[in-house]
């Protein structure tokens, strides 16, 4: 994902990740914290391998979807979908 993030000419200020934890729900503690640094604008964009990484129930990404496109915070993936 790093090289996704300079071809975009995109600055990396940080990495939150759940590693071992399921992500069958947004209660986790990287996602809590990406949540809460997207809603107060640390960064405008967040880059992740694939949608499913963020969360494996399509309500939970919708919801987080509305929550930083409110915050002006854009969501991509480094990957196409399969």
């Amino acid at each position: 994902m790093p090289y996704r993030a300079e071809c975009e000419g995109w600055t990396v200020v940080d990495s939150h990740t759940d590693r071992a934890i399921s992500g069958s729900s947004l209660l986790r503690p990287g996602v809590q914290e990406l949540i809460a640094d997207g809603l107060k604008r640390r960064f405008d964009v967040t880059l992740t391998e694939s949608l499913d990484r963020l969360s494996r129930d399509k309500e939970d990404i919708a919801g987080l979807y509305k929550r930083m496109h409110f915050a002006g915070v854009s969501i991509s993936r480094s990957r196409k979908a399969k």
